[in-house]
């Protein structure tokens, strides 16, 4: 939709009318009769009138014009651009080995009864790895940290404690893998027992956060979905993994 131009000009009848008599005493000072009556404030009326006919054609100028004037003050139009978006390709099944999108693939909006498709292309291959997982820690403090990989990885299944007995800021879980999953989603599926008796499931006080390796510090993630209800049940957390995400 376009947006609403701006008048170039928005004086109106009485506006010029009252501006040229205004210049009466400048122009003419032996003119001092400014009754309606009077054949010169006629006249002023008339060309006030004409001029406000003429600005009333002006507002309604082309898009082209409007174009035309800015290259006169110096500003151009950014030359086209091809529309980018961003795509999610999932597997429909975990896969025994990478999976290689290539460069050059075809996807498309979904077709409606008013609207056409709009095919994008992928501009570079996407290589889908399999994650392997190799760190994981929990830390009170953000200072001492206990290695819980052996206890994830036990067929016993033992229980993890990410937080205190009374949760305070700080506490955390890091998870690190060998190959970097930069612009992924990863999915994890967590068993965890009932135990923030109070929360908002659908507002937990947790949060999600990846290293950026640019600016050198934890950002927030994008978390698509947690059917966990904020760790305190059996589910699936769904995250988005940055560009910028480190290793």
């Amino acid at each position: 939709m376009a947006l609403q131009a701006p008048n170039l000009d928005d004086r109106k009848f009485q506006d010029i009318v009252s501006e040229a008599r205004s210049k009466i005493p400048v122009y003419c000072p032996k003119w001092t009769d400014y009754n309606l009556s009077d054949p010169g404030v006629t006249l002023i009326e008339l060309f006030a009138w004409m001029t406000d006919m003429i600005l009333y054609r002006l507002n309604r100028v082309p898009e082209k014009n409007y174009i035309k004037f800015m290259d006169l003050i110096g500003l151009k139009l950014e030359p086209p651009q091809p529309a980018k978006a961003d795509i999610t390709f999932r597997l429909a099944a975990p896969q025994p080995q990478v999976v290689t999108i290539p460069e050059g693939t075809e996807v498309g909006t979904v077709r409606t009864e008013t609207e056409e498709s709009i095919v994008f292309t992928t501009d570079e291959d996407l290589t889908i790895i399999i994650p392997s997982h190799v760190y994981a820690l929990t830390t009170p403090d953000g200072a001492a940290f206990t290695d819980c990989m052996a206890a994830l990885k036990s067929s016993d299944l033992t229980a993890v404690s990410i937080f205190e007995a009374v949760p305070r800021e700080n506490n955390a879980l890091y998870l690190g893998y060998s190959q970097s999953l930069c612009a992924f989603s990863l999915m994890l599926t967590i068993d965890c027992t009932i135990e923030g008796i109070g929360i908002d499931p659908r507002d937990p006080p947790l949060a999600w956060e990846y290293w950026d390796t640019e600016q050198g510090k934890w950002l927030p993630m994008r978390l698509e979905s947690d059917s966990t209800g904020g760790l305190n049940t059996r589910g699936q957390v769904i995250l988005y993994i940055p560009y910028t995400a480190g290793m």
